[in-house]
């Protein structure tokens, strides 16, 4: 991979962290769908879970941080 940097402990720790953090949320909402019905917020907010998610996997593999 071009330009590939590899993630050290911390980082490697913290990915699983916040993806079981999201996933949680995530679940909750499909729980949520269950009980009042399936709705274009859920979707959305289901959606926005998942950017965040990447986002913040970003966040912590980004090269770019200054750390």
């Amino acid at each position: 991979v071009l330009n590939y940097t590899p993630i050290n402990d911390a980082q490697k720790a913290a990915i699983p962290r916040i993806k079981t953090l999201i996933a949680a949320a995530f679940d909750e909402i499909v729980r949520l769908e269950s009980e009042f019905g399936r709705q274009r917020d859920y979707s959305l907010a289901k959606t926005h879970l998942q950017e965040a998610s990447m986002w913040a996997v970003r966040g912590i593999t980004n090269p770019e941080r200054g750390g």
